[in-house]
């Protein structure tokens, strides 16, 4: 399909709103702040936010520092990502969430390599039928990569580790051939 370019920026009117979808696959918390912040200064505000932590959050405390305005646009589930036919797939709430006309951006960082290499291997191959490709727009990717020439590069990633900076570029290069503008994310 023809990928969608970014909208134009240029200044919102009052009262009109854009679709757009923001499905992240990291925990709720600074980088969330940062897309939001980052696309509404391009005027392209999210109408839908979607996390998962898979870390326990006491939900009064952790909906007590959304912001009311925002709390109706975020849909947050506090459980670890999964592959399986679920909510906790986010290729399936992609699916379930987003129209062809909505610009997705999807960012995976859950520091589970075989996790995460299973949900890109599925967004590049559409092996089980997600057809979540055809959605996403613009994808972000911490690819937790060995670097021989840099050993102590990434100490937090550890054992967390796998696949190569070979590996890493040719999924890049495989979503891109999908038309789905990649992005590595550190």
């Amino acid at each position: 399909r023809r990928r969608r370019a970014p909208p134009p920026v240029k200044p919102q009117e009052e009262g009109v709103g854009l679709t757009r979808g923001d499905l992240m696959g990291s925990p709720l918390g600074s980088s969330l702040q940062l897309f939001s912040k980052l696309y509404k200064s391009r005027c392209t505000p999210f109408d839908n936010r979607f996390g998962w932590e898979a870390h326990a959050h006491a939900p009064t405390k952790w909906w007590s520092r959304v912001p009311p305005d925002e709390a109706v646009k975020i849909h947050f589930y506090n459980v670890p990502v999964a592959t399986d036919a679920t909510m906790a797939n986010p290729l399936l709430a992609i699916k379930a969430a987003a129209k062809e006309e909505d610009y997705v951006v999807f960012k995976l960082d859950i520091d589970t390599p075989p996790l995460e290499r299973a949900i890109v291997e599925e967004l590049v191959t559409n092996h089980k039928g997600t057809n979540a490709y055809l959605l996403v727009d613009e994808f972000f990717f911490e690819y937790h990569f060995l670097t021989p020439k840099e050993p102590n590069l990434h100490r937090f990633w550890a054992k967390r580790r796998g696949g190569s900076l070979p590996d890493a570029m040719h999924v890049m290069y495989q979503l891109r051939q999908k038309g789905i503008r990649a992005h590595f994310w550190i």
